[in-house]
Parts: C-alpha cells; structure tokens; sequence
C-alpha cells in the first residue's frame, strides 16, 4: 500500500427545500439514476471507512470532527455543527461506490439539501484489493450552498468500534422532530431510523376494537397524527378494516398493524432492537403472540433482533405477570427496580428527570438487567448524563444529536 493514500468522496449537494414547521420536505426521493442498479458493498469496505474524521475544510457546516458510519448500506455521516447530518443510500455501480441522499440538520428548522456521493474505481479496487486503512484516509468533496461552492475535506483519525450503546428512535424516528418527511410510527420513518442513528425504535400500540394491535400513539384519531375527516374518536371503537379503509397519517400513509410493522423492521432494516411501548393493560395479551412469533422469526434467520414488550404502568406489569407467555416474552421496565427484577427484564427504563441514579443502575447491572433512559432530547442533558456514565441506551427523538455526542465523548 502506497503511503500518503488518498481516497474522494465527491459530494454534491444542492439546494433542495426548506425544513420549516410549516413546510417540511414532503419526500425522501432518493436519486434513482444515481443509486439505480447498485450492488450490496463488501463489508470490508464498509468496516474501513467507519471511524471518525478530522474536518479540513468545510469546519464552519460541519465543526471540528464528523462520524461517519455505515449501516448495511446505507451510509451516514454525523457532525457537531448545528448537529448536520448526512444519510444516503446506494451500493457499488460500475465498480464505483454510489450514494443517494439528504443533509440536513439536527434543528428542526434549517433547511435541507440533496446529496449525491461517490468514490471512484481506483479507490474502490484498491480498498477491495489490500482491505487495509492506508497512511492517510482523506474524504474530499464539495458542498453548494445557495451558489456557493465550499470545499470539504474529512481525514480519517481513527476506528470506533461496536461497544453496544443503543440510541432508541422514539414513536420510531417521528417522534417530536416534525422536520422529517415520514409522520412518526409509520413504516416509512422506521426504514429511516437507522440513518438517523439508531440501533433500536420504540413504538406505540393501541387496540382496535376487533383486538387487533395498531401502531399509534395517542388514544384517539385527531389532527395531530392523521390527515382525514372519516375517524374521529377512541381507537377501541374502530375496527381495523375501517381504520385501513379511512384513516391515513399525515402524509397519507397507512396506519399499520404490529405485525406490519415487526415484518418490516426484520426484513428491511438494520435494528436490534424493538420497545413495543404497551399503553393499555388489556394490550398485553394480544401484543405477547405477535412479539413471540417475530421474536422466533428473527432466530430462525439469524437475525439479530429482539423485541420487547414495555411495561409503563402498574396495571400493564400486573397483566403482564399474569398471562402464562410471560417467560416467553422479553420486556423493558420502567417502574421501580423491584418489579424490573421481579419481572426477569432485559432493561430497567427510568425517566431522565428521576436524575443519574449510579447506585439502582449499578444494582440493576449486578442483577444483569441494563439500563436505558428515557426520553432525552437535550443536547446538553445528554452531554451530563455522558460525563457521569454511559448508560446502556437512551431514548430520544433526536438519535442524529445523541449518535454524535455519543461518539464524541466516547472516542
């Protein structure tokens, strides 16, 4: 391998749309010419390029240092300024690597910008030929900004390796962050979840009146989550046929079922981890089936992948200790350490406004039950919570922001 190896990525971003509160990007329509009849990359590739990087040029958009992480094959890149993100898709083409995608910003109300990525067949048969870092690792590209052409230029610092934090998208990636094109527990953000960050989502459940589990957070349809006229009132009174017939969210999408949604995320995601978050004690028996079947799915394939049933209230956790499966189906707690025990669960999930309790976690972590808070959306919370301990996840409708303060206090 030559010394003084350098390797370019040319980025292309252009001006696309604004990403206001009032008019958000309507889609991710990812450059079909560009990505079109790509091939899976080798992961060797894939594990050399991921680390982080030194900005060289273009520090005033994207600060001191970027992460830049691949998930399958999709690709992100993480930076500290204004917490900007990048998140494409794409694959080898002509023995090149080609990437389709957005920048965009971790505040909800900058804009966003289309961003074609490319490195070319020299670089990629020597990467494949040698499957080594060389000397000296160099991204470069260009950015144009409202008619500006700015240079970038990233060199590689070092590795980061899977320790197994978890950075859980909350309501699936939507959550409060209303810049994002896909409304929250819908297929579509969870496709996207992973870009943004996270290794695992949580999502909401209600109960149809047929019994059916539906992906939804609130109690009732109203303007906030759905765009139509034809549902108004409690869940439980509709069954599922009519809510699939008339009740679309924001963009139009579907209201999905769980088991929808637990196909979706085995078979065309990179996620771990699945926090079905329980909201009524009469969900618990129907939920349990569901989780016990995509659960063995996911064994049976190899895949990594657990999903478990949250346990909010006391009436939730007195239903769950109840049904028979219970041994059968993995939870997360969020109620006191006693009943996390008494329960076997996999996490203990207290709120981050109870403060950093060492002594319960440490007590937790002696009884093999890992600790993941919940929900953290402050950047500079996250940055206290980091300089007292890391925890095992945190839950957060920011996953871009959490992702990189992770990395960046941890490498």
């Amino acid at each position: 391998m030559k010394k003084n190896t350098y390797i370019y990525l040319i980025i292309y971003i252009f001006f696309l749309s604004s990403c206001l509160k009032e008019s958000p990007i309507e889609s991710y329509n990812w450059s079909s010419e560009t990505i079109e009849n790509t091939v899976r990359i080798p992961e060797q590739i894939k594990s050399i390029i991921n680390g982080k990087y030194k900005v060289l040029s273009g520090a005033e958009y994207l600060g001191d240092y970027v992460i830049v992480r691949f998930m399958d094959n999709k690709l992100s890149i993480f930076s500290g300024k204004n917490f900007n993100h990048c998140f494409l898709k794409g694959g080898i083409k002509d023995s090149s690597l080609k990437f389709s995608g957005y920048l965009k910003s971790g505040k909800s109300n900058l804009p966003y910008y289309n961003i074609d990525l490319s490195v070319n067949e020299t670089t990629v048969s020597e990467l494949l030929k040698d499957n080594a870092m060389p000397d000296i690792f160099i991204i470069k590209g260009t950015l144009y900004y409202k008619n500006q052409q700015i240079p970038v230029e990233l060199e590689f610092q070092s590795y980061f390796e899977n320790d197994g934090f978890i950075v859980f998208a909350h309501r699936g990636g939507g959550g409060d962050n209303t810049c994002f094109s896909a409304p929250e527990n819908s297929l579509e953000i969870i496709e996207l979840a992973d870009l943004f960050g996270a290794n695992g989502v949580e999502i909401d459940i209600r109960i149809t009146k047929d019994k059916i589990p539906i992906i939804f957070h609130d109690d009732k349809f109203s303007a906030r989550s759905y765009n139509t006229e034809f549902c108004v009132g409690n869940i439980e009174d509709f069954y599922l046929s009519h809510i699939v017939s008339f009740c679309k969210l924001k963009n139009g999408e579907r209201v999905s079922t769980l088991e929808d949604m637990l196909i979706h995320i085995l078979n065309n995601t990179t996620l771990e981890y699945v926090w079905i978050d329980t909201k009524t004690a009469e969900a618990v028996d129907y939920v349990i089936p569901v989780q016990m079947k995509y659960n063995q799915l996911a064994i049976e394939q190899g895949r990594k992948l657990i999903i478990m049933i949250g346990i909010p209230t006391d009436e939730v956790y007195n239903a769950y200790m109840n049904n028979i499966n219970r041994k059968k189906s993995p939870n997360i707690c969020e109620l006191e350490t006693e009943k996390a025990i008494n329960a076997e669960s996999v996490f203990w999930a207290p709120k981050w406004t109870m403060g950093i309790q060492t002594n319960k976690i440490n007590e937790m972590a002696a009884m093999g039950i890992r600790t993941v808070i919940w929900t953290v959306n402050d950047p500079e919370v996250m940055k206290v919570i980091f300089n007292e301990f890391t925890p095992d996840g945190i839950l957060t409708d920011f996953p871009p922001i959490l992702k990189y303060l992770y990395y960046e206090n941890n490498y």
